[in-house]
């Protein structure tokens, strides 16, 4: 069973022991957190897809502790648009952004799930960047969860999923953002927002005019990153956005996730009632929603009825995760 840990010395020499041989430390970072390997060890990498249940055209996320160090580990030409647009968002670093770009050939297919393309990003928690300079190697690393599930923002959130696999999970608490870091893949001449995230489009945007959003992918092709799935970040309870909920829903049954404060004639129609902001602020709705899914998914309920917002700023993201959750 998992031993949960503190940031510390020793638990950060632990860690870098257990990188070292081929296994699995789950770390904290601002976005979710992580289940991380070596990600230059192809057996380690693998014991993620194992232990998550995770598909294997899927890729990884590689993160590491500084810009330079995530610029070798691409084969990104100077003095190209690429490269340039690489070295623009990655000047934002540290932060909850992953980039995509061309891989350098030192991965494992494993980690880039056989593209010419690795998932790079340099995490903002100070937590996460202790334990990166400990363990002196970059960490191939999703979100440590049973694959397809709700993602962790807390370590007993990791425990629960996964702590009869793991040796190890490093603890900070709750983390800062809660939901995964926004990826962009970096083209030839073009840059394409794959996955919203707390740094937003509109951000984005202001310092590469290029980007794009992208569209929808079917399921038979292959992730370019990952939280392309169409089912994600789903509870086993079946979930509903508040403008999709059956008219006819059991009140005793049926649990609704509110961004704002409610009335009194709304807390007669479901069994209970979680508020995650009473002014429907973005940013504390986007932190507390995993969380808030991941209770009342053990109350034995028949239907999760979820509020909705606006799909801009951050209001993009909560959207996006919950349209993958409530997808069927």
């Amino acid at each position: 069973m998992a031993q949960i840990c503190p940031i510390s010395p020793d638990s950060l020499q632990r860690a870098k022991a257990i990188i070292a041989s081929g296994g699995l430390v789950a770390f904290p970072t601002e976005t979710v957190y992580g289940l991380g390997a070596d990600a230059l060890q192809e057996d380690a990498c693998k014991k993620i897809y194992k232990t998550k249940g995770r598909p294997s055209n899927n890729p990884l996320i590689v993160h590491t502790d500084s810009f330079k160090n995530a610029l070798s580990l691409t084969s990104l030409t100077p003095n190209t648009w690429q490269h340039d647009a690489f070295v623009t968002l990655g000047k934002l670093w540290p932060a909850p952004l992953t980039l995509v770009v061309p891989a350098a050939s030192l991965f494992p297919k494993t980690v880039t799930a056989g593209l010419p393309t690795v998932a790079l990003r340099v995490p903002q928690s100070q937590a996460a960047l202790k334990f990166l300079q400990a363990v002196h190697t970059p960490i191939a690393a999703p979100s440590a969860n049973r694959s397809s599930y709700v993602s962790p923002t807390t370590a007993q959130h990791v425990a629960d999923d996964l702590g009869e696999d793991l040796e190890l999970i490093l603890d900070s608490g709750e983390t800062q953002f809660g939901l995964e870091s926004t990826i962009v893949s970096i083209g030839e001449r073009n840059a394409c927002l794959l996955r919203p995230g707390a740094l937003t489009y509109e951000e984005l945007k202001e310092l590469i005019p290029e980007l794009t959003l992208a569209k929808p992918q079917s399921e038979q092709e292959t992730p370019s990153a990952p939280g392309q799935l169409a089912l994600h970040y789903s509870p086993h309870t079946p979930i509903y956005l508040r403008e999709d909920a059956p008219s006819n829903h059991s009140p005793s049954h049926t649990a609704l996730i509110s961004f704002s404060a409610t009335t009194q004639e709304e807390n007669t129609d479901y069994a209970s009632i979680t508020t995650l902001s009473d002014s429907k602020n973005l940013n504390d709705v986007a932190r507390k929603l995993y969380a808030a899914l991941r209770s009342l998914d053990t109350k034995g309920l028949d239907a999760i009825i979820v509020d909705t917002c606006e799909r801009d700023g951050i209001g993009r993201a909560i959207m996006d995760r919950l349209e993958r959750a409530s997808a069927s």
